[in-house]
This record gives structure tokens, sequence and C-alpha cells, in this order.
């Protein structure tokens, strides 16, 4: 639902929502005027009506800042937590693949250190850019072909 907030340059997005933001404060200024008007009959009153509208834009806008910090930090930890999951999954598959033979183990080790270095090197930048990152796809692909050549005999345990 959000995509385009995201997708947009953060140069159009940060404006509109703090201009936004802005506006939709105003307007409820200028929406309470008559009340304030009605209720606040003495004009060197006006001084401590104004005082508590700008200290509740502190507040909404306080409140606002908060929001986005939480979110924030929310992105880079599900980030963070998707990154770790993967690199155990990386160096799970690389420990697995010493009881493998040689010549399917070796191809392998090497395909799983191509793929860890297209990711660092050449997926995270184009990330950092904005971009679908598409470095690795060829280590991914060609570590799926090498493991469907593996064949598995059955242990003595599942033949019984």
């Amino acid at each position: 639902m959000l995509n385009w907030f995201y997708e947009t340059s953060l140069w159009i997005t940060l404006p509109l929502f703090v201009g936004g933001f802005v506006l939709v404060s105003c307007l409820i200024v200028v929406a309470l005027r008559p009340a304030v008007r009605r209720l606040v009959t003495d004009t060197n009153e006006w001084d401590r009506a104004l005082a508590h509208v700008i200290g509740t834009f502190g507040v909404f806008f306080g409140i606002l800042l908060a929001l986005v910090a939480v979110s924030v930090y929310e992105n880079f930890s599900d980030t963070r937590n998707v990154t770790i999951v993967e690199a155990g999954q990386v160096g799970a598959l690389y420990r697995a693949t010493t009881a493998l033979p040689n010549e399917t183990g070796d191809p392998m080790r090497d395909l799983l250190d191509a793929y860890m270095h297209a990711v660092i090197n050449s997926d995270f930048p184009q990330q950092q850019l904005g971009i679908l990152p598409d470095a690795s796809d060829t280590e991914i692909d060609e570590i799926e072909k090498l493991l469907h050549t593996v064949d598995v005999e059955p242990g003595e345990e599942q033949a019984e």
C-alpha cells in the first residue's frame, strides 16, 4: 500500500510528508479559530491561546518524529535479522558440503564463496542505490544445478 512512499525519492517524500502535516495543522488552527474567538474574549489572552496551539503542534511533531524513528528502526532490525539468517544458512550449507565427494563439494564451496562475494560487492551497493539486485542470481542458479546432480544413497538406518 505504501510502496510509492519507499520508491519515491527522499527529496520528494520528505517535503510532501512534512508539508502535508503542517498544512493539516494550519487547517485545524483555522477551523478552530471561531471557537477560540468565542472562548477567549480578552485580546490579551490571545498570546496564551497561541502558546497552547504551538505547544500542541510541538507535541504532534514530537509524536510524528517518534513514529518515524520507530519505523526506521524496525526496518533496520528486520533487515539485520534477515541478513543474519541468510548468513547462517549459507554457513551451514558450506559446512554441509564437506560431507560431499570432492568432485561435487569443491565446486559447491567455490560457488558459495562466489555467491557471498557477489552479494557483498554487487548486491548490497545496488540495494543502497535503490536498485533490485541481480548480481548473485547466476551463482544461485549454478548452486541449484549442482545440488540436483548430487546422488543421495540411503543410509543403513533407512534401509530397514
